[in-house]
């Protein structure tokens, strides 16, 4: 997938494979920033899903293709909400009820 498809500000349509059977499927979002994984370097696309009305995230290396749909008219306001978001993230992940702790770390510098 090529930043190209989120500078059209626009549905598009994308081929991917799944990672835990192998199975391909057809699926459909807005595209809206690219993100890396700080623990494996992975790469991510955050697309915006406007029938469920919610953001996901799905692993670039394993979108097959891509095809352009059409214009999204919405796409400055979620990109906002998005931005909004960012810092409730958890990684590149944005919901799941599996994750309902908090980590905290304490750094000591010494100059």
């Amino acid at each position: 997938m090529s930043l190209i498809w989120i500078r059209h500000r626009g549905f598009i349509r994308f081929e991917k494979q799944s990672n835990r059977n192998g199975r391909d499927s057809v699926l459909s979002g807005v595209p809206l920033k690219i993100f890396s994984s700080a623990v494996t370097g992975r790469r991510y696309v955050c697309m915006y899903n406007p029938s469920r009305r919610r953001f996901q995230s799905y692993r670039l290396d394993y979108i097959k293709s891509v095809a352009y749909l059409d214009i999204f008219d919405e796409y400055v306001d979620v990109r906002a909400a998005l931005e909004r978001n960012l810092g409730m993230v958890w990684g590149v992940s944005f919901g799941g009820k599996t994750r309902k702790e908090m980590q905290v770390e304490r750094m000591q510098v010494e100059c």
